[in-house]
């Protein structure tokens, strides 16, 4: 059996800190999820906190898959593929779950950095015209 290259060991071990920093925010997002979803009144108020706690689980989904999926490719040393091309890297998976992962929380913080400004500069206007319907677009779209 070769021995494993130092840089091939590298990457290994980082990726391996991958899939333990996924897990981990996903096991923490988790908690903040079932903290604000087992109070009906939590659930009514924290429409936005409950989506970003959903989004960064989801980050942190894209970040274990990719470090596992990263980690099963250099433990094939020497077998590694040379002519790997773009597509093969985006049918992989977690390509997807990073896009996503990366650009809803980024998104969710904006849209609850506005509806703070607007909660504190309009108080009126955002009181009077801001709903949880409201809430579910910014959400959603």
């Amino acid at each position: 059996m070769n021995a494993v290259p130092a840089d091939i060991q590298a990457m290994i071990n980082l990726n391996i800190q991958y899939i333990v920093v996924g897990a981990s925010i996903m096991i923490e997002n988790i908690i903040v999820m079932l903290v604000f979803l087992s109070s009906s009144s939590l659930r009514r108020k924290y429409h936005l906190l409950i989506a970003l706690a959903i989004a960064d689980a989801l980050a942190g989904c894209s970040t274990l898959t990719a470090g596992y999926g990263r980690h099963l490719i250099y433990t094939k040393w020497p077998d590694l593929p040379n002519s790997t091309t773009v597509m093969d890297c985006v049918r992989t998976g977690w390509p997807p779950l990073l896009a996503i992962g990366g650009l809803w929380p980024a998104t969710l913080v904006l849209v609850i950095g506005i509806e703070r400004a607007l909660a504190v500069f309009k108080p009126v206007f955002y009181h009077a015209r801001y709903t949880t319907k409201h809430r579910w677009f910014l959400i959603i779209g």
